[in-house]
């Protein structure tokens, strides 16, 4: 697969590249022609490989177990990034590069794909210290906090989410590609009210027939060849609808795997007893979020304090909707318990979810290009302007990468095609016009400031004027 996109030198002038993502780095090939009129010889391409010194870190938008992600800003671009930090000592995680790889893989194939609901990968790459990945930054927040300020969710709005989780779940498993951690903070939200699907550090892709896999290198080695297994792996696969013809050298149980990883609360009972498993635990996933959406409690282990007592009522407890049965209609509760069966042949088969009377009304169409009508809309807050390098409790990330050049890192090093037409752009629309689009910027900011500040401590008088109150009386806003 090939991408051609155009990229701008020292002197602006554009060269065209050339971009294959076989192995999830991209390799570049600069042409001999140019679209501009000089005649400068290819050696003035300047590739570019995004750095800390390309950043202003601004602040810190989450922190998890493999380490941090930050709001920074791309000096070049002027765009905003989600810049997640993964650092290689030990003292902090005991960083496994294989995983870190397999991420880096995955997530710029997907990318390469250009969907929708997938979050876009721009940049990665590292030093001695980290490694680094930057994704768009979506600042709508993600479905944890919506869950965190609504606490239970209408069927309505429970149905528009679920809706395009499942679209981004069939595109993904399309793509051969198991999430393994679908949870709702893993769920971003965009301003327009649509998700997009982010984290893909513990997502596992399968190899098509007679075609080497992008994470060949780091392949489970628990696959077995007892025909007990190869067995229950093809059922699976036609179950799921993965066409796997008789004549193809691949392995029935090449679809399966039986990885130990996941979210405790997201898992489904055959992760948590290790058995063998495909891309059905993600619906599992689904359908405790939606319990979650409709009820306010998770489903199983509510109340746990850890991961073995969570596992216990994965894979013992029953479903209840005591107490909601006034609220939840019986079309929800049983989606509900179809996604959530304990045995995975019992489960809601992937093709006949769309059809589940759960989803009534849904003009599907709508949902695959995201022109369904959001019933949400977040507030966007602004972004600060002034920059901070130092953080709590974390060092100051320091720019050492112009020193490290090995192997591991030049492979790590992977910049996306769109992101280098944007560049091109932003440096072709900087020469001459910067005073006046910071000017537009800036006045565009003011309104939005002006309209929020407006909704939030003003009100209209008798007349319908906007007018805004103070201790003694009224004033005009």
């Amino acid at each position: 697969m090939s991408y051609q996109c155009y990229y701008a030198t020292d002197k602006h002038q554009h060269f065209r590249l050339d971009y294959s993502d076989l192995s999830g780095s991209d390799s570049e090939t600069a042409s001999s022609s140019t679209m501009s009129s000089s005649s400068d010889s290819s050696s003035n391409i300047i590739p570019r490989r995004m750095d800390l010194v390309d950043l202003d870190m601004v602040k810190i938008i989450n922190t998890g177990g493999s380490g941090k992600v930050y709001l920074v800003r791309d000096k070049i671009d002027r765009q905003h990034l989600a810049l997640k930090v993964i650092p290689k000592s030990r003292n902090m995680f005991h960083c496994n590069k294989a995983k870190v790889a397999t991420e880096k893989n995955i997530h710029s194939f997907l990318t390469m794909e250009s969907d929708d609901f997938i979050l876009p990968l721009v940049a990665t790459w590292c030093d001695r210290t980290n490694y680094y990945l930057a994704s768009e930054y979506v600042p709508g927040g993600d479905l944890a906090l919506r869950i965190m300020q609504q606490r239970t969710f209408d069927e309505i709005e429970a149905r528009f989410y679920i809706a395009e989780l499942i679209v981004a779940l069939e595109r993904l498993h399309a793509r051969k590609v198991i999430h393994r951690d679908i949870k709702p903070s893993n769920i971003l939200i965009r301003p327009d009210g649509h998700i997009v699907l982010a984290d893909f550090g513990i997502s596992k892709r399968f190899s098509d027939p007679n075609e080497d896999s992008v994470d060949s290198f780091y392949t489970d080695s628990d696959d077995s060849s007892n025909s007990s297994r190869c067995s229950s792996a093809l059922e699976a696969c036609h179950r799921l609808g993965i066409d796997i013809s008789s004549e193809s050298s691949l392995d029935s149980s090449a679809y399966m795997t039986s990885d130990d990883c996941g979210t405790p609360y997201f898992m489904s009972p055959e992760q948590h007893r290790g058995d063998r498993y495909s891309f059905e635990v993600d619906y599992w996933a689904v359908g405790v979020i939606l319990y979650r959406m409709v009820t306010g409690k998770m489903p199983f282990g509510d109340c746990a304090m850890n991961k073995g007592q969570i596992a216990r009522s994965v894979l013992e407890d029953d479903i209840s909707f005591v107490g909601h049965s006034s609220t939840i209609s019986m079309v929800t509760q049983d989606f509900i318990l179809g996604l959530l069966a304990k045995d995975p042949c019992h489960r809601l088969h992937p093709s006949e979810i769309r059809k589940d009377p759960f989803f009534y009304g849904i003009d599907w169409s709508l949902v695959e290009n995201r022109n369904l009508k959001a019933p949400w809309l977040p507030y966007v807050a602004p972004i600060p302007k002034q920059s901070r390098a130092i953080f709590a409790g974390y060092r100051e990330l320091s720019p050492s990468s112009a020193c490290y050049i090995e192997d591991s890192a030049t492979s790590f090093a992977w910049y996306s095609p769109y992101a280098r037409l944007r560049h091109a752009r932003s440096v072709d629309s900087s020469s001459g016009v910067g005073g006046k689009n910071s000017s537009s910027s800036s006045s565009a900011f003011d309104v939005r400031w002006k309209s929020w500040i407006r909704t939030v401590f003003c009100a209209s008088d008798a007349n319908g004027n906007s007018r805004r109150r103070r201790r003694k009386g009224w004033i005009a806003a």
